[in-house]
């Protein structure tokens, strides 16, 4: 688990994309000693799956992280 702030808080990041900025994202997140990579999406599941092994993060859907409402698709 990571340190805490003065206040006890981690702040918990989930990243929409494992390409090869998604990597640098995940780095900076995981290098800074308040803040936890926690989930990883990807619309390739083997990059997701890659990149949220090597931060010990989960995978989700796209849809987990940002739920668009029936009335706003297109």
């Amino acid at each position: 688990m990571q340190d805490r702030d003065s206040e006890g808080q981690v702040l918990r990041i989930g990243l929409l994309g494992a390409g090869r900025i998604g990597n640098v994202h995940a780095k900076t997140i995981s290098s800074h000693p308040h803040s936890q990579l926690c989930a990883v999406s990807n619309v390739f599941a083997e990059n997701a799956e890659k990149l949220a092994d090597a931060y010990g993060a989960s995978i989700r859907g796209l849809m987990t992280f940002w739920p668009i409402p029936r009335s706003t698709r297109c």
